[in-house]
């Protein structure tokens, strides 16, 4: 770990110490304006390009999330290094054009920058959401499938396997309006193991009878919502 923040460290020091030996060694210290200021853009672009990959989403997809931020920062700190190489080169005498015309670059920067991370984000929501929805019904089918071996009625033992069957053929998708149903079918799950456990038939049959009701619901509702 130590190795690999060393290795970044002395990556992201070599083009500063670059850039500033040929931009001291080769013009000196005594710069107008707008050279000055074509010297903080290509800077703050490289401070751009540092940042980005520490400002990625954690999530399952924050590779792809580092390679879209990474490029866009990459390409604005090759056109920003780019122009402003050549507004250092050239030295105008005044400032207004390469302040203006690199704030617009800086400026187009943020927006895409932003327009992508509002995305990244988004993403990783969609994702998070998908994974507690996927996260219920493993635990609804995993409970369940762990009641049916503790079950010796056959009649009783048919009852829940169809309350399994009707939780394996759930839809995947679910819908965050519908949380309260499913910690309630979670909840009454454990209550018909605790009945199982007890050998309590009836109980079982009745919660099962119970479950299976509210196992259409959710379907019911995702039909009104879609």
């Amino acid at each position: 770990m130590l190795t690999r923040i060393a290795l970044r460290a002395t990556v992201s020091a070599a083009f500063l110490l670059i850039f500033n030996t040929f931009f001291f060694v080769l013009g000196g210290r005594q710069h107008g304006t707008p050279v000055w200021v074509s010297y903080a853009f290509v800077h703050f672009s490289y401070v751009a390009l540092l940042a980005a990959p520490y400002l990625v989403p954690k999530s399952r997809s924050s590779a792809l999330f580092g390679l879209t931020t990474g490029a866009v920062a990459a390409a604005y700190f090759v056109i920003e290094f780019i122009v402003g190489g050549v507004f250092i080169l050239v030295s105008p005498e005044r400032y207004e054009a390469p302040f203006l015309t690199q704030l617009l670059l800086a400026g187009l920067f943020v927006v895409f920058f932003a327009w992508t991370a509002v995305v990244n984000e988004s993403t990783r929501a969609g994702e998070q959401d998908s994974r507690i929805e996927t996260d219920y019904l493993k635990r609804a089918i995993s409970e369940v499938e762990s009641i049916v071996p503790n079950i010796h009625d056959r009649e009783t033992r048919r009852k829940v396997e169809s309350v399994f069957d009707a939780i394996a053929s759930s839809p995947v998708k679910s819908h965050h309006s519908l949380s309260v149903l499913e910690a309630r079918i979670l909840s009454a799950i454990g209550t018909m193991g605790e009945m199982a456990g007890s050998s309590n038939w009836q109980g079982v049959m009745s919660q099962s009878d119970a479950l299976l009701g509210m196992l259409s619901e959710p379907q019911r509702q995702l039909k009104l919502l879609n």
